[in-house]
């Protein structure tokens, strides 16, 4: 591999593993595709998938043309910084180190318990 390509080539691992590994965790998109899909039918996925795309090119086109320090200055960040000087520090930290460690134990359960329920659904 050529020298230049191997940054982009790190880049798209990168973004392919944390893409891969947010499309294991159930959520809110996952919910609905099944409750909607059961109702109209198999083009609900698609659909949905296509729309979570276009949402989520309008917000990389967003980075790209600069908006990254206005958002940064936004409601966002000032909900993060008051949460933490509502809570303090050190509570703040702890708070976001448990819910990560928690978000990686489901993470472990979910991928446990749905590799065991895949097994027993191919078994018959």
């Amino acid at each position: 591999m050529p020298p230049s390509l191997i940054p982009a080539a790190g880049i798209f691992f990168t973004s392919f593993l944390i893409a891969f590994s947010g499309a294991l965790m159930p959520g809110p998109l996952l919910t609905v595709t099944i409750a909607v899909s059961s109702k109209r039918g198999p083009w609900t996925g698609p659909l949905l998938i296509l729309g979570h795309a276009v949402l989520e090119i309008a917000m990389v086109s967003l980075l790209l043309a600069g908006a990254g320090p206005f958002l940064r200055h936004t409601a966002v960040s000032v909900g993060f910084s008051k949460g933490r000087r509502f809570i303090g520090d050190r509570t703040y930290r702890t708070v976001i180190a448990v819910c990560g460690a928690a978000l990686v134990v489901f993470g472990v359960w979910f991928g446990w318990k749905g590799a065991a329920d895949l097994r027993s659904f191919l078994a018959g």
